[in-house]
């Protein structure tokens, strides 16, 4: 589908939807619709937020009560995309009343009654100034997303971690670049600027504090302190699908652009990738690539990732492209040597080969399906209780989520029954299938409200993590 047709449009879930812990379970149902929905913030609502969104209501009777119900909890509200979305969203919404609503509609579905309806989304006349007021922005598309870059005015360059962005008005981000007078670190240049890269989290936020002239505040998100951005301190925007369109046009003689719209093509027409749905990521969309950089993909929408999941092994027949043998286990080893997750090459090579890596020209690639949705209202806002660190085997009963980011699965073990995983770190992809035995250690947390047991694999968590087959 082509940027040109789409159309974007607001959806909010009441409060009734985040107290009932269905919100997961409409967005899901709203993505299985091929929608595409983008800038997820959680937040309660205020008394202005409401007025705009029901600014036709206000005059009406029933308005004090549903200002009362729309500001008594949580909402969580995010932006929708797709070609006619306003009046397509609107009609697989349904009636404001969920008993008059059609068969298949979400307030048929979810709705409780005609003031507890769930969800509302917002109709042509107003969808711009509905999106004004939640967002703070003048249009839709200035909104940054998941996973964009953006440069703040002293030059620091951050990057965004998930599908929720923003918070109160500003933009959740990681400082990962930050420019440099001096050469005692390993330096690159970016638009004729030297700039320092900082690859944890500690490390950056620490350094963002020390050595920027931006007021950086922070918000919790992954278990850390992430910062925050005031809007008017953001001097660029780095969209990943954008930079993707361009380098596909691209006309020149650097061999790494050229690669990159090589296997761009190759993508579109060997495995059937739509254009709208590839984003160039990393050195290559800053600007700040360097001759021997590798070239990073990221993947969205759910056609476009089945055909990547799919279609990948055809690459093997394609002459510019070498997937991975034992030929190239020293350049594995060199990315994956921090982890614990295999004890011999030949177990790092499958466990590579799993992947949606390879190399192009002799160029390192890799294709990222974001399509999983890493909306953070199910992490932040759980009362998780670690409990003790899970050392064990237990075999996997579900790796239906394994290839996208974040990875999913379900294990059972003997001694903790059925037991969740959520994998933050992309090594861990596709690692696994359904009937294996493997063996973890990481921290198990209890989930105080469902129950439910949850091991967490994240790059930010200090303590061992383990996730490989199994010997027994």
């Amino acid at each position: 589908m082509s940027q040109k047709n789409q159309e974007v449009t607001l959806c909010v879930l009441k409060p009734d939807a985040y107290e009932r812990k269905i919100v997961n379970s409409i967005i899901n149902d709203i993505q299985s619709q091929g929608f595409e929905v983008t800038n997820f913030v959680q937040r309660r609502l205020s008394v202005e937020d409401v007025r705009v969104l029901y600014y036709e209501s206000m005059n009406e009777p029933y308005f004090i009560d549903l200002l009362s119900y729309m500001t008594s909890g949580g909402c969580v509200y995010f932006l929708v995309k797709s070609r006619n979305a306003i009046t397509r969203l609107n009609e697989y919404v349904g009636s404001t009343n969920p008993l008059q609503s059609n068969p298949g509609t979400l307030r048929k579905k979810y709705g409780m009654n005609i003031l507890k309806n769930t969800i509302h989304s917002s109709n042509a006349n107003r969808v711009k100034q509905e999106i004004q007021q939640l967002y703070k922005v003048e249009e839709p598309e200035n909104l940054i997303c998941f996973p964009y870059y953006f440069k703040t005015k002293d030059g620091t360059i951050c990057h965004t971690v998930s599908e929720q962005c923003y918070e109160d008005g500003k933009v959740i981000g990681i400082p990962k670049y930050f420019p440099t007078r001096t050469s005692e670190r390993e330096s690159r240049l970016i638009n004729g600027i030297n700039y320092v890269r900082n690859n944890s989290i500690d490390e950056s936020i620490l350094y963002s504090k020390l050595f920027t002239s931006i007021q950086v505040k922070t918000v919790k998100r992954f278990g850390e302190e992430i910062c925050l951005f005031d809007v008017n301190d953001i001097e660029r925007v780095y969209n990943p699908f954008d930079k993707a369109k361009e380098l596909y046009q691209y006309d020149g003689n650097e061999s790494i652009l050229n690669d990159t719209k090589l296997i761009i093509d190759i993508m579109i027409n060997q495995i059937g990738v739509a254009l709208d749905d590839i984003g160039i990521e990393g050195s290559i969309l800053i600007e700040g690539y360097q001759e021997k950089s590798d070239i990073d993909i990221v993947v969205k929408g759910m056609e476009s990732v089945k055909r990547l999941h799919q279609n990948f092994k055809l690459l093997k027949d394609n002459r510019f492209i070498k997937l991975y043998d034992e030929s190239d286990l020293s350049l594995i080893f060199s990315r994956r040597k921090k982890y614990s997750s295999f004890d011999t090459l030949e177990e790092m090579l499958k466990q590579e080969c799993n992947r949606t890596v390879g190399l192009i020209n002799g160029r390192r690639f890799w294709m990222q399906p974001i399509l999983g949705n890493n909306f953070l209202e199910r992490q932040e806002n759980r009362r998780l209780y670690k409990i003790e660190t899970f050392c064990s085997n237990a075999e996997v009963v579900d790796a239906s989520n394994a290839f996208l980011w974040p990875s999913f699965y379900t294990i059972y073990n003997k001694d903790y029954g059925y037991v969740k995983i959520e994998c933050y770190d992309p090594v861990y992809m596709n690692q696994a299938v359904t009937g294996e035995q493997i063996y973890i250690t990481a921290p198990m947390y209890i989930d105080l409200d469902t129950m439910e047991k949850i091991i967490i694999f994240a790059p930010w968590i200090r303590e061992q993590q383990v996730f490989k087959k199994s010997k027994i």
